[in-house]
């Protein structure tokens, strides 16, 4: 749900997850990632640091972790977390590229960029590889590169995330927002999510209450 932008109804399943079982990590974690697609990058951490309360060596939390940091601008905690996730999964694509935005960020788009394409071009991760297409896109629009940016996104929707919510709400993307080609994305994106709430029969999902 949360990956297709059913939000609301990747909420409520992850609610029911915890209440089934309370000591189980994962559903904090994919409700971080959720928060961070709504844009709450406070809750997003918040929820990441729930999920490694409760298994400190959980894969999609330490990955993630870096990232709602780099949103707030926090880039030396960023740093910290990227280096303490890095010592448990060397060579992943996403810390990766996660080190390429923190440095986008900063203004180094050449090292930024660099980072980016070796991200890109690889195919070893043990995280989903379309996060790390997305945070790729991200360092590629921040540096300047918007055709790198859209090919990034497109790969992303194709390999598993075709989230539109995620992309629009992307304060790191907003560089290539009014870009024909981000729009005709997004338009299809959107058609082919309603289209899946129809074939699944999902309810219309209503507004998002982030602090529930």
């Amino acid at each position: 749900m949360l990956h297709y932008g059913f939000h609301e109804l990747g909420i409520d399943d992850n609610n029911e997850a915890t209440l089934v079982a309370p000591a189980f990590a994962l559903p904090y974690a994919f409700r971080g990632f959720i928060a961070q697609y709504e844009g709450d990058h406070e809750l997003a951490d918040h929820h990441y640091q729930q999920a490694l309360a409760r298994e400190p060596a959980l894969i999609y939390a330490n990955i993630q972790a870096p990232l709602p940091h780099i949103y707030l601008g926090n880039l030396a905690k960023a740093r910290e977390l990227l280096r303490r996730a890095e010592q448990m999964i060397s060579g992943e694509p996403q810390l990766t590229a996660c080190e390429g935005l923190i440095l986008a960020c900063e203004g180094n788009f050449k090292r930024a960029e660099e980072l980016a394409d070796e991200a890109a071009t690889s195919t070893r991760g043990v995280h989903h590889l379309h996060h790390m297409m997305h945070t790729t896109a991200e360092v590629y629009a921040i540096c300047g590169k918007p055709e790198k940016a859209i090919h990034e996104l497109k790969r992303a929707s194709e390999a598993g995330l075709p989230n539109h919510r995620a992309f629009e709400n992307d304060v790191h993307l907003r560089s290539i927002r009014t870009r024909p080609e981000f729009l005709a994305l997004m338009r299809d994106l959107r058609r082919h999510h309603e289209q899946l709430r129809l074939e699944l029969d999902l309810a219309n999902p209503s507004a998002i209450n982030p602090r529930s």
